[in-house]
């Protein structure tokens, strides 16, 4: 967490540097996970994606918001450098969220109360590489930018609450009226690097495509718990287990609509 906040400070006194042109773009837009997102490297498949079978770990698609600052090199605007920040939110793919919804609802005939909380990753990319556009016809402009830098990730909380059995569940020898959990993941910060092909219209309008490979990154953290072995649930036991999941590689296709000054 410290070498990422030495590394956004630095971007910042580069954009802060900047800001006196009017080189400024912003957009949004689609992303999907491709490849090996998240393949798990450990026997039991025993973290976020426990029901999950597909190399892309259970990640689908979410959105893209960031911005960007272009920095011409002399007089032409043809050639630059680009720096950008973005935040891309990735929800669980359909599949694995039905399979997840389905073990919650088989687990339902066994207690009164089951509740389950999806995870979701963040992936925050800062970057900077060179910016070359040219002309394409009158009112168009085509671009292409290499970039590289580093992404900061983070995944949101998975949790899920079993409450309230009529018979006990057996786990590991232990009957358990209650069970309750919550797993937090710790963040991360690896090398990332991104290749952009896009479009500019009457100077200010953009679309573009790219492809966002943010690096080889360990899936760990601490999971607190809560179990019960009375029906009353009283004298319930608690605690918390550091753990140690897999290796992602999360990479992403993404396509954004932008607006630049």
């Amino acid at each position: 967490m410290k070498r990422f906040a030495i590394f956004l400070a630095l971007v910042g006194l580069v954009f802060s540097a900047a800001a006196q042109k009017d080189r400024w773009s912003f957009h949004v837009g689609y992303n999907n996970a491709v490849g090996s997102f998240a393949r798990v490297d450990i026997p039991n498949n025993d973290w976020i994606f426990i029901s999950n079978t597909s190399i892309k770990g259970g990640a689908g698609c979410g959105f893209d918001v960031g911005f960007a600052y272009r920095l011409p090199l002399g007089e032409s605007e043809r050639y630059g450098l680009i720096f950008s920040a973005d935040m891309l939110w990735t929800e669980l793919s359909k599949a694995v969220r039905q399979n997840m919804t389905i073990e919650a609802n088989n687990a339902r005939s066994n207690f009164e109360n089951v509740s389950v909380t999806f995870p979701r990753f963040i992936n925050v990319p800062i970057l900077g590489g060179f910016h070359y556009e040219f002309g394409i016809g009158k009112n168009a402009n085509m671009f292409v930018e290499p970039q590289i830098g580093a992404s900061f990730r983070h995944i949101t909380d998975r949790s899920a609450e079993f409450v309230g059995a009529t018979v006990p569940v057996v786990e590991n020898g232990v009957s358990m009226y209650e069970y309750v959990y919550r797993d937090n993941y710790y963040n991360s910060l690896s090398f990332a690097f991104r290749l952009t092909l896009g479009f500019v219209f009457k100077e200010h309008w953009m679309v573009d495509a790219s492809y966002l490979y943010t690096g080889r990154q360990i899936v760990e953290g601490y999971e607190d718990y809560r179990f019960s072995t009375n029906q009353d649930l009283s004298s319930p036991v608690s605690g918390s287990a550091s753990f140690v999941g897999g290796h992602t590689t999360p990479m992403f296709v993404t396509v954004r609509f932008g607006y630049r000054l």
